[in-house]
């Protein structure tokens, strides 16, 4: 499975979302795929994987190009859409981008990241946005089997649904921050994907300090859509990570793992270019 975890910035997401990759990791049997999809790599302190990546923004678009075998000038759109391409992508088993794009940092645990602004970015024409772009046509092209998963941390903010990349994630989990302006930007976020994408998200409430907050989200947000409330200050053990990934597998089991089906779509509508 693909969550994605997104959220204001300083919600907790990137906690969160280590919290979730070291508590699957546990299980040996498990084969987990990090991705820090964030300019401010904070995931990739939290897993202390150091700084020799071979980072997306770094030019990856040309070795993506070779293993989809697709023309210079093709869109997300014609790759996604072509059916022959399905699967291209393998962490058990890494293909060659996945193997020179991400880190061993376990046994059973790789790390890819979008890396820093690039020179492209700063001096050239490319928007930050492109350091990442390559991952809307990697996920819904990624094969995942039994016991695999794949852990983005998103950019913060309504920015992480912008770059068209949840379209890969078999549900996000938007991390709220209890308080009037971490709601405002939680809804945003899920406005977006629920009327714009169609896609399914769930929330997970961080820093809940009285029962006012707990007022002001019940009031602000549908209820069946929330996980879990963490108390302000209190330490995110297993539990919280084991109850995201069970409301996943409890939402596959009940509607299927139609990833790939839902980038189509999202493809057909001319969302992404």
């Amino acid at each position: 499975m693909i969550i994605g975890f997104l959220g204001k910035g300083g919600s907790g997401k990137s906690t969160l979302s280590t919290k979730v990759i070291n508590f699957l990791s546990q299980n040996k049997n498990n084969i987990i795929l990090a991705i820090d999809a964030d300019y401010n790599m904070d995931l990739l302190h939290n897993l202390e994987a150091g700084d020799d990546l071979q980072f997306l923004g770094d030019d990856a678009k040309f070795l993506m190009k070779i293993v989809l075998d697709v023309d210079e000038k093709a869109m997300y759109a014609d790759i996604v859409l072509d059916k022959n391409n399905a699967n291209k992508f393998s962490i058990s088993q890494p293909d060659e981008f996945t193997e020179k794009h991400s880190k061993k940092i376990k046994e059973n645990l790789r790390l890819m990241a979008v890396g820093p602004h690039s020179d492209n970015v700063l001096n050239g024409k490319m928007c930050s946005h492109g350091l990442g772009a390559l991952l809307k046509a990697y996920l819904p092209l990624l094969r995942i089997d039994k016991n695999e998963y794949v852990i983005v941390d998103e950019k913060a903010g309504v920015d992480s649904v912008g770059t068209g990349i949840p379209s890969g994630f078999n549900m996000s989990i938007i991390v709220v921050e209890a308080t009037v302006y971490g709601v405002k930007a939680a809804k945003q976020i899920s406005n977006l994907l629920e009327n714009h994408y169609h896609l399914p998200y769930a929330y997970i409430i961080n820093k809940v300090k009285v029962d006012s907050d707990l007022d002001i989200i019940k009031k602000e947000l549908d209820e069946k859509h929330i996980i879990d409330y963490i108390p302000f200050g209190e330490n995110i053990d297993d539990i919280y990570a084991e109850k995201i990934i069970i409301h996943v597998q409890k939402y596959i089991k009940e509607n299927g793992d139609n990833r790939y089906t839902q980038s189509i779509l999202k493809f057909k509508n001319n969302m992404l270019t």
